[in-house]
């Protein structure tokens, strides 16, 4: 048996380095959801770099929707888009089922090519032995690491961490900074009503302090020279009482030139009656 399996060392290292590889990416899964669930009992101190992305991406999700998210949807795709070496989980999945599907054709093609070469059942069976102890050895192990229980389990806490723990912060956090910012708006507005107060006085005093000293020296002006000042005031009311020794004169005249024009005309209305009286006898005689 040994040495048949030496005779077919090629294809039986190449079934079995597939089986190797499909039995490690189950493993690996397991191990990475494993983390991820101890690492979920404490996630606000968590240094997983993965679960912390996922609270950097509910909070920036939250804070743009204004706190309407659908935690489950959410979860759902976060857990669908992790990486792990730079390949999704769920491809890595199919990837392993993949790789145990290939080890099996490999065997398969082994065992075809023992049959077209003559080969005798004894030298058939290695690739047998190695699919089936294969098949059984991927199938145990996938159900000791559980990848689905665990990834169910991964999943059930985040959504409970998210909507009973991470949500209640935000809401908390949104509003201290709703508050801070209505006491800061209060501050600026009460600085903007101090700040206008201030300049408005600085104006008035501004202002009175000008006119100071313009009265101040026409006070002075005036006591300095009131000689000047009398004389001033003698002028005005000499040009004031010619002024209206002028009014006095053109009112006399125009009253003289009216009683002259009634004069003028009731001579002339006496001569037109005249007239009229003696056309009025020439007429009657």
């Amino acid at each position: 048996m040994l040495f048949e399996f030496l005779q077919h060392s090629y294809l039986i290292g190449i079934v079995l380095a597939l089986l190797v590889l499909s039995i490690l990416g189950q493993i690996i899964i397991g191990i990475l959801y494993q983390k991820m669930i101890q690492e979920t009992d404490n996630m606000a101190m968590t240094e997983n770099k993965i679960l912390k992305k996922c609270k950097l991406k509910f909070s920036n999700c939250y804070e743009l929707n204004e706190g309407s998210v659908n935690i489950p949807v959410f979860v759902d795709k976060f857990m669908n888009q992790m990486k792990f070496a730079g390949m999704r989980v769920t491809n890595m999945t199919h990837v392993s089922g993949q790789l145990l599907l290939l080890s099996i054709f490999a065997a398969g093609v082994g065992a075809c090519i023992g049959i077209i070469n003559g080969a005798e059942l004894t030298e058939l069976l290695p690739y047998y032995i190695v699919s089936l102890f294969g098949l059984y050895l991927y199938f145990s192990i996938s159900s000791l690491v559980d990848v689905k229980g665990k990834k169910y389990m991964v999943r059930t806490n985040l959504i409970d961490y998210l909507e009973n723990h991470l949500v209640k912060r935000l809401q908390l956090v949104k509003e201290e900074e709703m508050q801070q910012f209505l006491v800061d708006r209060a501050g600026i507005s009460a600085e903007n009503g101090a700040e206008e107060k201030e300049t408005r006085e600085m104006t008035e005093n501004k202002i009175e302090t000008d006119r100071k000293p313009e009265n101040g020296t026409e006070g002075q002006s005036a006591g300095e020279n009131p000689a000047e000042r009398a004389a001033e005031m003698a002028e005005r009311k000499r040009t004031e009482g010619q002024a209206a020794g002028m009014v006095e004169r053109k009112r006399a005249e125009g009253q003289a030139a009216g009683t002259e024009e009634r004069k003028s005309a009731r001579e002339q209305t006496e001569g037109e009656g005249d007239e009229l009286e003696t056309l009025l006898r020439e007429f009657f005689a």
